[in-house]
C-alpha cells in the first residue's frame, strides 16, 4: 500500500503538479512524501525492535 502511495505521489507531482506549476499542490505532495516516508521508517524500526520477536529468535538460536 505504501508503494502505491508513494508512486501516485510522485506521478501527480512530476506529471501534473509540477508542469502546471499548481504550488500549493507541490508542496502538499512533498509533505505527504516526507510524511509517508516516515510512516515507512516508523513501521520497520517498530517492527525490527519488537519484544516478542527477540524472545522468538533467542529461543530458536539456543
Amino acid at each position: 500500500m505504501m508503494i502505491t502511495t508513494l508512486a501516485s505521489l510522485l506521478m501527480l507531482l512530476f506529471k501534473t503538479y509540477l508542469p502546471k506549476g499548481n504550488w500549493p499542490l507541490v508542496i502538499t505532495d512533498i509533505a505527504l512524501l516526507a510524511l509517508s516516508v516516515w510512516v515507512i521508517i516508523i513501521s520497520v524500526q517498530k517492527f525490527t525492535n519488537r519484544k516478542e520477536t527477540a524472545e522468538i529468535v533467542r529461543k530458536i538460536t539456543n
